[in-house]
C-alpha cells in the first residue's frame, strides 16, 4: 500500500490492534453498562468474554453469517437512535423541551 513493507505492516499491525481493543472495550461496556443493570449474578468480565466468543465464533463461520450479524447489530444501533430521537422530537414539540440551551457555551 505504501510502497515500504515494513510501514505497510505498521499501519496494518496498528488497524488490527486498534480493532482488538475497541472490541474488546465494547464487550466490557456492554457487559457491565447495560447487561449489568438487568443482572448481578454473572461477572461483567465473564459476560464480556462470552460476548467476545460469540462474535469471534460467527465470525468463524463464514462471511455471509457475519454480514447477518453486523446487519442485525446495525439495526440495534439504529433502533436507539431513533428512540434517542423521538424523545427528543417529543420533549421539544410537546412543550417540555428547551433547544435554546443548545446555543450556549
Amino acid at each position: 500500500a505504501f510502497k515500504t513493507p515494513f510501514l505497510t505492516f505498521v499501519v496494518a499491525f496498528m488497524v488490527m490492534c486498534s480493532g482488538l481493543s475497541s472490541a474488546s472495550a465494547a464487550a466490557r461496556a456492554f457487559s457491565g453498562d447495560y447487561l449489568g443493570e438487568f443482572t448481578d449474578a454473572v461477572p461483567p468480565t465473564l459476560i464480556a468474554i462470552l460476548f467476545v466468543l460469540a462474535l469471534a465464533a460467527i465470525n468463524l463461520r463464514g462471511v455471509a453469517e457475519s454480514v447477518k450479524a453486523n446487519v442485525v447489530l446495525t439495526l440495534v444501533e439504529v433502533s436507539g437512535l431513533a428512540v434517542i430521537l423521538a424523545i427528543g422530537a417529543y420533549a421539544v414539540f410537546s412543550g417540555g423541551g428547551d433547544p435554546s440551551r443548545l446555543t450556549r457555551i
